[in-house]
């Protein structure tokens, strides 16, 4: 059988027809193989079409599990999409009127190919796309998605036909850099999402050479690290992070490195993180301005001092402001002209080795930076329940042990018969750092809390339950988020609940007013405005009530804006004011006040003046 259906040359000799330009998927209405979101799954007999070309689809036996060979994965080349999938099928290709014109089964091997490489004809790429693993379908192609106008072998012009396909397997393939040194091939997919920077991950590999031989393994555990302290790495693969992050918790691939590959890197403008610029890295070094011009460039071995060296050559000291961007492209050596020497019961790796590597993301503990400065860093070790977290004003019951880094345990609660410590989230009944952190908790789920002294007991000594806590001290606590008690929202009050809830939240952002703690009294006061946004249903008497309620919170919400000198806040907040009540003279002040800081003087002119006309006397 001379295998036209999957003839390369043949496939491509339809494309050239141009049938309709169906190749294109920007003609398409839908996604190449993407089945009517409305419709119901096929039962097995049934026939149906799957897109607007005409292609259509018979069940001819149901598939397991879910994953199509679409799901997850562009199809497209190498270097320009996420990846490439391969896969293996057996099939019968046929005339309408039943005559066969090829079959992988005459020879009882099976057909493996690349999905939108131009290995076989339209219609069965986008067929495929719908199968799931096991699936045996028929299906009934127009000419257009066909051998069109052109035929071939044992295929007249113009003909329809149809192809009986079994999916047995397919194969993701990923160019991780976009360049061929870093291939991923999908060997079983995870279920548990992908690692971000932060991440702490187990993994287990095993490098070896194109002969098969061993040279590195794991131990049996497998080995644990931060994704972003990857280059701890660096004996392996300094790009094996970036592997890393295109997989899934549970997933296994093979990867194969070459013995050279490249990875752009945005350094940014902060010179902090210049320093990942390594003496044992090959670096391009490319700096653009902020409208992309490129500013300079450098070869070798490139150190921080050489990328100031050139700043300065080019813009001057004071230029360096207007740079933003700063590209590295990192030539990493897997173990590149050197090789490596034998040791720890592993043989030697030669020069210029090509390795591959049995990669397997074992777990991995979500890793949150809760501040934005990695001063309250929080790793979850045990995943909570649903998705809600607590609001400002809940209360929270947890339990945790507190140590110190050197081990030393100064507080728990919850443990040895103790109840667990109950407090309001940011009400400051605990130190900020634990607040933040169990703002940010599920229900049921256990966290390692790491709080820097700033967001802790700052540079003070302080005596708690079962030890001193010394001056500037980095505190780790475990928390467990037992539970919190959901306020009611708006819509579960009626019309006096919502009043005298917005009134005691009124009188909680006084009271935080007073004593400084102005964020947290502006809090306060916009919480209060939500209950009473939406007075409609109110009646007469609490419609008024509830206007100068809301007039007072913007207006105090107002003064915590010019302390925090959030002046376009303040101005956006008299001018709340002034819609409802045009002649209040504390907003007009305090808009002029805002007008003044932001040197809009005319304005803060006219301010003032009307004020003076409503109330001459208050000066």
């Amino acid at each position: 059988m001379s295998r036209v259906t999957f003839s390369a040359a043949a496939a491509r000799a339809a494309k050239d027809t141009n049938l309709a330009g169906v190749d294109d998927d920007e003609d398409l209405d839908e996604e190449p193989g993407e089945e009517i979101e409305s419709a119901p799954p096929l039962k097995v007999g049934e026939e149906r079409e799957i897109n607007s070309s005409g292609l259509r689809k018979k069940l001819l036996k149901s598939g397991c599990g879910w994953e199509t060979p679409v799901s997850g994965d562009e199809v497209t080349g190498i270097g320009t999409a996420r990846g490439i999938i391969t896969c293996e099928v057996h099939y019968m290709g046929r005339l309408l009127d039943g005559r066969q014109f090829d079959s992988s089964r005459d020879t009882g091997e099976t057909f493996t190919f690349k999905l939108g490489q131009g290995h076989v004809v339209s219609g069965l790429n986008q067929g495929i796309l719908t199968m799931k693993k096991g699936e045996i379908s028929l299906f009934t192609l127009p000419s257009a998605l066909a051998y069109g106008d052109a035929g071939t072998n044992g295929i007249p012009p113009g003909s329809d036909i149809q192809f009986e396909v079994e999916l047995i397997s397919w194969l993701s393939v990923i160019d991780v850099c976009k360049d061929g040194g870093i291939v991923k091939k999908i060997l079983s997919r995870g279920d548990g999402g992908q690692p971000s920077d932060l991440d702490e991950v187990t993994v287990k590999y095993q490098v070896k050479l194109l002969n098969g031989s061993v040279v590195d393994e794991t131990s049996y555990g497998g080995f644990e690290f931060h994704i972003n302290q990857g280059d701890e790495l660096c004996h392996l693969c300094a790009a094996l992070p970036k592997v890393l992050k295109t997989m899934e918790k549970g997933e296994k691939a093979v990867v194969t490195v070459q013995p050279h590959c490249l990875m752009i890197l945005n350094m940014g403008s902060d010179v902090k993180g210049w320093f990942i610029c390594m003496a044992h890295y090959r670096l391009l070094l490319i700096i653009r301005r902020f409208d992309g011009t490129r500013v300079t460039g450098a070869r070798g071995r490139v150190t921080v001092v050489d990328i100031l060296y050139n700043l300065l050559a080019d813009v001057g000291y004071r230029g360096i402001a207007t740079v933003v961007n700063v590209f590295l492209i990192v030539q990493y050596d897997a173990f590149g002209e050197h090789g490596r020497d034998a040791g720890n019961g592993f043989p030697m790796i030669p020069p210029h080795t090509v390795l591959n590597i049995d990669l397997e993301l074992v777990s991995f503990k979500p890793v949150v930076d809760i501040t934005g400065d990695m001063k309250v860093v929080k790793k979850v070790l045990k995943a909570g329940e649903g998705l809600r977290r607590p609001k400002d004003g809940e209360s929270v019951s947890v339990r945790y042990i507190a140590k110190l880094e050197d081990g030393t345990v100064f507080e728990k609660f919850g443990f040895d018969g103790e109840g667990p410590l109950q407090f309001v989230i940011d009400e400051e009944q605990v130190i900020t750092g634990l607040d933040q952190a169990a703002a940010r908790m599920e229900k049921g789920e256990i966290s390692l809390v790491t709080v820097k002294p700033e967001y802790g007991y700052g540079n003070n000594e302080v005596k708690r339950h079962l030890a001193a806590v010394p001056a500037s001290a980095t505190l780790i606590y475990e928390v467990e988020m037992i539970d919190f008690v959901k306020e009611k929202e708006s819509w579960e009050l009626n019309s006096r609940e919502k009043i005298e809830t917005a009134g005691k939240l009124k009188e909680t952002g006084n009271s935080l007013f007073k004593s400084g703690k102005y964020q947290r009294a502006a809090k306060k006061y916009d919480k209060a405005i939500e209950y009473i946004s939406d007075d409609e249903s109110f009646e007469y008497d609490e419609q008024k009530m509830s206007k100068v309620l809301r007039v007072s919170c913007w207006l105090n919400s107002t003064a915590c804006s010019l302390k925090l000198k959030d002046f376009q806040g303040a101005t956006k907040l008299c001018s709340k004011v002034l819609d409802i009540e045009s002649h209040n003279v504390k907003a007009l002040f305090r808009r002029a006040q805002a007008y003044l800081e932001t040197a809009d003087l005319d304005l803060a002119e006219l301010d003032v003046k009307k004020a003076l006309e409503i109330d001459p006397h208050n000066r």
